[in-house]
């Protein structure tokens, strides 16, 4: 396409992009279009010749073939299979549901880079990072719908696992919902089997992480899994023996996992029984997140209050910010246009900021992160 370098061809790009995500031009702004009426053509022909790698799903796939296929395992038998099971959304206006990783994640890298730092660790000490074996951690952001909590986390999981770092890096990633998605989620068969002693609840919460974690491993469909629970349920010891037998059985033994808890307080949400149902999402948290080499994160609109901020031993929580907005790789991916504001004069520079800003503003209101 042309070097567009003007004020007036500047805001016809942005608005052009506006109009795509928020749906609609100001007069003003289409009579500059009108000016300069080829950028359109320019805007889109470069939007369909967006690089493939941008794309998480690519990077997955390169990923899933290298480290993750097993034809012994149902859920990683083959790539589609596996991608059937990773995050969806539904589209506010077409009412379509989307995967999520066929979409790209225009985050800051330094953003990407710290969130991967605290997740792969359980101590962060901004110049001295260690492990922290005394205790687990389950890992969680809390935001607004439309935030990008759900879509950062198979970003977070692949800037680790691309680093191939043994020991530390990720090397698969388990998704987990407790609702929306297409309605592919896990749920309680029967609330009413929801004991009313807080003990048992918790027991019965961990029993209900086994049985979904084996799920999620055997049966890869899209559709609800009801699980029942069981009214007697085994002691939290020995249910933690058996998800050490499940992992050992379907994962190599250099494996890190990465299980994505998404929407967990919906796991089970019952106005009566409140109390049971913090001990059971507790029992459910802290038995994944106590095993050897998993890495629990948990994404919702509100932090995972079962679990303690801080614990002279036990499960604590551990907040991860979502990483934010890149809109000048936003600009750059999408428009494919160089910003080399070095060439604007002072009023360019003041629009340039202007405009990005409410550029940012809308990909953000429209949930586009």
């Amino acid at each position: 396409g042309e070097r567009m370098t003007s004020c007036e061809t500047m805001a016809c790009l942005f608005f052009l992009v506006l109009w795509s995500v928020a749906g609609g031009l100001t007069p003003q702004v289409s009579g500059i279009c009108r000016r300069v009426g080829p950028v359109k053509v320019a805007a889109a022909a470069a939007a369909a010749a967006a690089p493939a790698n941008e794309v998480p799903r690519t990077r997955l796939e390169r990923h899933f073939n290298s480290k993750m296929k097993n034809d012994t395992v149902p859920l990683f038998e083959d790539f589609e299979t596996y991608v059937g099971t990773l995050p969806t959304r539904r589209h506010r206006v077409t009412a379509k549901h989307y995967k999520l990783c066929d979409y790209p994640f225009w985050a800051k890298d330094e953003d990407v880079d710290y969130m991967v730092k605290l997740l792969e660790y359980n101590d962060d000490d901004d110049d001295d990072v260690v492990d922290d074996p005394a205790r687990a951690f389950v890992k969680y952001a809390a935001a607004p719908t439309s935030s990008g909590k759900t879509a950062s986390a198979l970003v977070g999981f692949l800037a680790s696992a691309e680093k191939g770092k043994e020991g530390t890096s990720f090397t698969h990633y388990l998704y987990l919902p407790f609702a929306n998605n297409n309605r592919t989620i896990f749920g309680i068969a029967d609330t009413t089997k929801l004991s009313r002693n807080e003990i048992i609840a918790n027991e019965q919460g961990a029993a209900f992480a086994l049985e979904c974690l084996k799920r999620r491993l055997i049966d890869a469909e899209p559709g609800q899994k009801k699980i029942d629970l069981d009214g007697d349920p085994a002691l939290l010891a020995d249910t933690a023996a058996d998800v050490k037998s499940l992992l050992d059985e379907f994962f190599p033994e250099d494996a890190r996992i990465f299980i994505h808890l998404d929407e967990h307080r919906e796991m089970c949400l019952i106005s009566s029984m409140e109390d049971e149902c913090v001990a059971f999402r507790r029992g459910f948290m802290e038995l994944l997140a106590g095993a050897a080499n998993v890495t629990v994160f948990a994404t919702y609109t509100k932090l995972p209050g079962e679990i303690p901020a801080t614990a002279s031993s036990g499960t604590c929580r551990d907040p991860v910010p979502v990483p934010g907005l890149d809109v000048d790789k936003f600009i750059e991916t999408f428009l494919r246009w160089p910003t080399d504001v070095g060439l604007f004069d002072g009023k360019q520079e003041r629009l340039w900021a202007t405009l990005k800003f409410r550029l940012a503003a809308k990909l953000t209101k429209a949930g586009l992160l």
